[in-house]
């Protein structure tokens, strides 16, 4: 369902409280598991905290010992 009032998936889906409507940004969107968000809208941004540098990825696997 997309209708007027939910953003669509390439858009911030952040909701402004104080101005009644949707951020609906679309610069550097990333999906999150409550929706799209924007780099100011992000769970670590509205927490204050600084984003998480991108790592390595996933470790190479490692024969598991018993």
């Amino acid at each position: 369902m997309n209708d007027s009032t939910t953003p669509p998936n390439t858009q911030c889906g952040h909701w402004i409280g104080s101005e009644q409507r949707y951020c609906r940004s679309d610069d550097t969107i990333r999906r999150y598991l409550q929706g799209c968000r924007s780099p100011m809208h992000t769970p670590r941004a509205l927490q204050g905290l600084p984003e998480i540098p991108p790592g390595p990825g996933i470790p190479a696997l490692r024969e598991a010992t018993a």
